[in-house]
């Protein structure tokens, strides 16, 4: 799908013209999913979307620049390496060049925690949950917030330990300390997306006792 295609089939979605900018990110195997950051002036629905293939994150404005600048990991992915199709190129590259002059500190170490631990939480919820009707489904969104979990708390230690500007990224997360576990865990999730390889319940909960004896160590 080109890319003014897709936004005006976006734009349709949210019935106006409200949408400030559109990046895709993520995996260029597009047979998988599309994923899509979607900036707009009313997100519709609000939060995470899956449309068919099209995997949406759909913030508002004010957010994303906001988020951003505490190095939110879900939005600093498609911002820094993304395809930025629609929107206003200056004010995207203006945000970009602000993030990466921006010192590490303790409120983007404090909220990159508070986002772990929401992660966290979700992952348990969907953990507890499980029924015989949609137990993989289940599974696969503990697992999912499993790993965000991991990324956020790996980024925390890194920023409050170091000092340094501008975010690191996923990939480079996978490098550090613990950054096997996150490696192993994003594998598994993307094997699950195109092979629908079988997840336990077993397995699901040994990765959230390996993240919490992670979370213990704390340093």
């Amino acid at each position: 799908m080109g890319g003014n295609l897709l936004v005006e089939k976006i734009r349709e979605f949210f019935e106006d013209s409200s949408v400030r900018h559109v990046s895709l990110y993520g995996s260029k195997d597009h047979t998988v999913d599309i994923d899509i950051l979607i900036v707009s002036d009313n997100p519709i629905p609000p939060g995470k979307v899956l449309i068919g293939k099209l995997d949406l994150i759909n913030v508002s404005h004010e957010s994303f620049l906001s988020l951003c600048k505490n190095f939110d990991l879900i939005l600093i992915e498609p911002l820094f390496k993304g395809e930025h199709i629609f929107g206003d190129n200056d004010e995207w590259d203006a945000l970009k060049s602000e993030i990466l002059s921006t010192n590490w500190n303790r409120e983007i170490v404090s909220y990159l925690l508070s986002k772990a631990t929401e992660f966290y939480t979700d992952a348990i919820k969907f953990y507890e949950c499980i029924d015989g009707t949609s137990q993989q489904h289940k599974l696969f969104a503990s697992l999912t917030n499993i790993s965000f979990s991991l990324s956020y708390f790996l980024a925390a230690r890194l920023y409050s330990g170091n000092q340094g500007s501008g975010p690191h990224f996923i990939e480079y997360l996978q490098s550090v300390r613990d950054g096997e576990l996150l490696e192993e865990i994003r594998q598994l999730l993307h094997n699950f997306k195109i092979s629908k390889t079988i997840l336990t319940a077993k397995n699901v909960r040994e990765y959230i006792y390996a993240l919490e004896e992670i979370w213990v160590g704390k340093n």
